[in-house]
């Protein structure tokens, strides 16, 4: 029995020990975590700020237009020339019949990579978009397409993830340029709604939809 006794005792103080270094272990994993949850906050809320502060080239201008009064307003635009031209838009491209320029929709939906969720979200909803639109374009700062997230992902993402962390990059693409057969058949293999159209600098200029017959149009 003093054997037993012995280790009895023996086994009460290492739980003596176990115990209070279990606690504060779990304490310290807690509060390390907490710091690295705030400053990824931080950091990501100080990006979404320097993406959205504007390049204030025309203060003076603004300035100056604020301090008019509405008379003043009202008396420069009497004064402006209504047989003014405006100025001649970019002349649009004409492309092959049978190309994807030909096929496709100029009007097209895109996010910058450097935006939120929560701003992508506001945009889907201001801009009001079909059903038929499953994915959203993500382009960078000079247009250029970067890829595609689709628009149920953005339901169960944090709103302030930064949309260039959901983008797939993988996602098929045409050229302008691109055969109509050929884009008929990326249609055939991939499950899409639609598909982005480049230019030869990589720049987003449209995209071709889906119709019932699981061609383009």
């Amino acid at each position: 029995s003093s054997g037993i006794s012995e280790a009895l005792i023996t086994t009460e103080y290492g739980l003596y020990v176990a115990i209070p270094s279990l606690l504060i272990y779990a304490f310290l994993s807690r509060r390390a975590r907490g710091v690295l949850d705030q400053m990824e906050k931080v950091a990501i809320s100080f990006v979404n700020q320097v993406s959205k502060t504007p390049y204030r080239q025309n203060d003076t201008a603004s300035d100056l237009l604020a301090r008019l009064t509405a008379s003043q307003v009202e008396d420069f635009l009497q004064n402006i020339d209504s047989r003014a031209q405006p100025v001649n838009p970019e002349p649009v491209l004409q492309y092959p019949q049978d190309s994807a320029g030909a096929l496709m929709n100029q009007r097209v939906f895109s996010v910058s990579k450097t935006a939120t969720v929560s701003e992508s979200i506001g945009m889907i909803r201001a801009a009001e978009i079909g059903e038929d639109i499953d994915t959203i374009f993500i382009v960078d700062e000079q247009g250029k397409y970067f890829g595609h997230v689709l628009i149920h992902h953005l339901i169960t993402r944090p709103e302030q993830t930064i949309m260039e962390l959901l983008t797939n990059k993988e996602s098929p693409f045409v050229r302008v340029d691109t055969n109509k057969a050929d884009v008929q058949n990326l249609f055939a293999k991939h499950d899409l709604a639609s598909i982005p159209v480049l230019d030869h600098n990589d720049k987003l200029v449209g995209r071709i939809m889906r119709d019932r017959n699981g061609d383009g149009k």
